[in-house]
């Protein structure tokens, strides 16, 4: 792995720390292959280009479910994967 990749993947990791602490309970992550931020929200894919334009996206996906009457807390999962790690250990690892 390149060094980088692997000083990429720790700016993911940090930024990806900051997402989740601003959205409790959203699952973020940095898609490899896309390169695009995704979070998952409620239920519902949420997609952008920056850190930044993710927070916005989450924020305004709060709001809308806000006003429909959502509930907009994620669903209780019984394993929490963690999209980055995957992607950066199959990079490890050789494959795509």
């Amino acid at each position: 792995m390149s060094d980088a990749y692997q000083q990429d993947a720790g700016a993911w990791e940090r930024e990806i720390a900051v997402l989740e602490r601003n959205f409790p309970g959203v699952q973020v992550w940095f898609g490899c292959y896309t390169r695009r931020w995704w979070a998952l929200y409620a239920g519902r894919l949420v997609e952008g280009r920056t850190p930044a334009h993710i927070g916005e996206q989450i924020f305004r996906a709060r709001q809308r479910a806000n006003v429909h009457g959502a509930d907009p807390r994620p669903p209780e999962a019984s394993h929490r994967c963690h999209f980055l790690y995957d992607c950066v250990c199959r990079s490890q690892e050789g494959r795509p």
